[in-house]
């Protein structure tokens, strides 16, 4: 008779020469790295607060920022040194904007279909003080409806008109309070991550 062999048992798998805590923390230190790295030089993840954007993204979504200039239609996070807000990319340098009744037009273009109005896109004086524009080019919609976008700035509105009448950011804001541009949401919605049935 064939004598059986034991079968050893052994603890799980190891590289030879390395603990299993040096391969935790080296796994835990790449992850912090990376995600500092992430963090620096990609992106950053946020959740929203309000519903500035809805439909378009709601309160409580997840947004993947990238920090890239975006152009006219995008979502973008313009940061003012006291708030991080989600605004509509309008105009760049150089454009013409048209505002109307039924929202802004982009040199003669129309660019979004959803609630902007032309009672609350105006200049901020955020951007009049910021690169020391004269008081003078703040847009008075009764005399004047079209609005040349200077240098080193941008022109941003809301998606939902309501929310933004009482803002200060939006209109004409200097070019650099511009954080990046929303190039993912994650929906906190969803059947499996939602809090409530």
């Amino acid at each position: 008779m064939a004598r059986l062999r034991r079968r050893q048992i052994r603890g799980p798998r190891t590289f030879p020469g390395i603990r299993r805590k040096e391969i935790v923390g080296l796994v835990l230190f790449l992850t912090i790295v990376s995600l500092l790295a992430f963090q620096l030089f990609i992106g950053q993840v946020m959740r929203v607060a309000s519903d500035t954007m809805s439909p378009t993204i709601q309160a409580e979504d997840v947004i993947l920022v990238s920090y890239s200039d975006g152009d006219p239609g995008d979502v973008v996070v313009v940061d003012d040194g006291q708030y991080q807000v989600l605004r509509r990319l309008i105009g760049v340098p150089g454009d013409n904007i048209e505002l109307t009744n039924k929202g802004p037009l982009r040199n003669e273009t129309r660019l979004v279909p959803v609630g902007l109005q032309a009672e609350w896109v105006t200049t901020t004086e955020l951007g009049d003080r910021a690169k020391g524009l004269p008081n003078r080019s703040r847009l008075n919609l009764r005399q004047n409806r079209i609005v040349q976008v200077p240098p080193d700035f941008v022109y941003v509105g809301c998606d939902l008109a309501r929310f933004c009448r009482r803002s200060p950011i939006k209109g004409l804001v200097p070019k650099d309070h511009l954080m990046g541009r929303v190039i993912n949401q994650w929906p906190d919605r969803a059947a499996f991550i939602s809090k409530t049935p």
